[in-house]
């Protein structure tokens, strides 16, 4: 039998009124075969996104919005559910980083 389980946590903090920031972590486990210990060393992942927003008021009613977000993922980190959009790899000319069957 297949085990797929996957654990995430989320924090946000207001610096101030202007600046947030935040983290989420995510861990998964993915054994392929749960009765065997062969081939073990690749069950464990690890997912980290961050973002850091701000929003400066000018004088003149003017505002600049900024944000920035980084995202680490691990070779064997397996997600449950697709989280970006169909064609995220295809807009974004990159290697797939999705699982394949």
């Amino acid at each position: 039998p297949i085990s797929r389980q996957l654990i995430t946590a989320g924090v946000d903090y207001a610096i101030n009124q202007q600046q947030t920031v935040g983290m989420e972590v995510a861990f998964s486990n993915n054994d392929i075969n749960t009765f065997s210990d062969i081939d073990n060393a690749d069950n464990d992942g690890l997912g980290l996104q961050g973002h850091y927003a701000s929003n400066k008021k000018f004088e003149n009613g003017w505002t600049l919005s900024s944000q920035t977000t980084y995202e680490f993922i691990s070779e064997t980190f397996k997600f449950i559910e697709r989280y970006r959009p169909v064609e995220f790899n295809r807009d974004w000319n990159i290697l797939s980083t999705e699982p394949s069957n």
